[in-house]
């Protein structure tokens, strides 16, 4: 049995993320709303696998497409020595069609990215705190680095690397500094507020272990992949460059997985797109 507390908590998440305009709604129920109209409903569960599936999907074809019909090309370096996989940025702006797969699948998961940082404020507004007024300013500090981070990886795509370097390096930077920060800050939010009953639930802790796990080891992989390519611009050693597109591998993939237990945070939720009545009158 939940206590009242535990259920005003859940009820708080449910009728607190929502949104202008089209109005999206958490919720784990079926009930109509009385006030809006209803356009579309669906799974959240289908709103995460939209979310990470698109840009993981995005880099495997772009992958896979240069070494099949671009490989001489994509991987070749100034250093003219031999390398056996492409970079994430040579594959996915320097030939087509990879460049406009790219642009189309990241351009296409803007915008429930977009709304994602919207719901974590809502979720992580409602625990309880005796740290709040520092608790409050991480979660909207999280809200800020997450929308940065998603705004950066826009302009990193449609500006590539052959097009304007400096703009396309620059926005990678930011992207993965934004990036490291929003995840430690969100491990900080869920240890503030993991003596709260709701936190003791299994999967909840499940989220902040595999949280743990992503971060470190995307950070790990990062900083290795930074290794990796000082050293191929430094010594230009065979082989070296491909430890660094496979570290750049091995980022994405670990930063698409930490965003992608978001689904354990809000389980069983229904997201549900609506119009206020009063806006038909």
């Amino acid at each position: 049995m939940k206590s009242e507390v535990e259920e005003q908590f859940l009820d708080n998440i449910t009728e607190n993320t929502t949104y202008h305009s089209a109005v999206v709604k958490m919720g784990s129920d079926n009930k109509k709303s009385d006030t809006s109209v209803v356009i579309l409903k669906h799974k959240w569960m289908n709103v995460v696998i939209y979310s990470c599936g698109l840009p993981l999907l995005a880099m495997l074809l772009c992958v896979i497409l240069s070494i099949v019909f671009d490989y001489d090309a994509s991987t070749r370096t100034h250093c003219g020595v031999s390398n056996y996989l492409p970079s994430i940025s040579a594959a996915i702006g320097g030939f087509t069609p990879q460049r406009y797969i790219w642009r189309l699948f990241v351009g296409a998961h803007y915008a429930p990215r977009c709304v994602i940082p919207f719901i974590y404020v809502n979720y992580f507004k409602n625990f309880p705190n005796r740290h709040r007024p520092l608790y409050m300013a991480t979660v909207y500090a999280m809200f800020i680095l997450n929308q940065i981070e998603v705004a950066c990886l826009m302009v990193l795509t449609c500006v590539s690397s052959t097009e304007n370097f400096d703009v396309h390096e620059n926005s990678f930077i930011v992207f993965m500094v934004c990036s490291e920060i929003y995840m430690l800050l969100q491990l900080i939010t869920f240890r503030w507020a993991r003596d709260w009953k709701p936190l003791n639930d299994p999967i909840v802790k499940k989220s902040y272990r595999h949280k743990c796990f992503f971060f470190l080891a995307n950070i790990s992989i990062f900083l290795l992949a930074v290794y990796f390519f000082f050293r191929h611009n430094s010594y230009c050693e065979p082989g070296v460059y491909t430890l660094f597109a496979l570290c750049e591998y091995f980022v994405v993939l670990t930063n698409i997985l930490y965003h992608s237990t978001l689904r354990f945070d809000i389980p069983n939720a229904v997201v549900t797109y609506a119009y206020p009545k009063s806006n038909l009158r």
